[in-house]
């Protein structure tokens, strides 16, 4: 089951995305995710499974996508299910330091990442705010987040139940 909900829904991102999108941010955030140690032990299936609502939360913040937002909800029931990981305290880095969320979300930005195939630009604070956030409500105001929006975006990374430790 695991196995086919990881293609299923791999093939729904590129479907919806187009040939430069197909789950381009996901496996970004896995690359990111393998410099944080105590996600060593984690599958890489379950890295790109959770990178999947990433790539999903980029595309609702940055975008307004409410078609991201509702995928992403459907995703995480989903989850849910079949016990794949929907947040960073699941993948187990529940202590994980904001050192380590930045640095995660600096590899996954790296100029030769596939995340810059996406329709948008992506900065590592914009994966930080999605990494923290992909169990977030659906927001019903249909606006995006652009750069400079430090107050909304401050607001994404907080909805989370996580404990950031902000050692450096």
């Amino acid at each position: 089951e695991v196995v086919d909900a990881t293609v299923l829904m791999a093939g729904v991102i590129g479907g919806l995305g187009g040939a430069q999108c197909r789950t381009v941010a996901a496996h970004a955030i896995h690359n990111g995710l393998t410099h944080i140690p105590a996600c060593h032990g984690t599958l890489h299936g379950e890295k790109v499974a959770y990178g999947i609502l990433v790539q999903l939360r980029l595309e609702e913040m940055l975008q307004g996508s409410q078609l991201a937002a509702t995928a992403r909800h459907q995703l995480l029931q989903f989850y849910d299910a079949i016990g794949l990981p929907k947040d960073l305290a699941s993948l187990g880095l529940a202590n994980v330091t904001l050192a380590e969320l930045q640095h995660a979300a600096e590899v996954a930005c790296n100029p030769r990442s596939d995340i810059h195939h996406l329709p948008f630009r992506v900065e590592p604070t914009h994966v930080l705010a999605a990494m923290v956030s992909t169990t977030a409500p659906v927001w019903s105001d249909d606006k995006k987040l652009d750069s400079g929006d430090a107050n909304r975006l401050s607001v994404a990374t907080q909805s989370t139940n996580l404990t950031i430790n902000d050692e450096v």
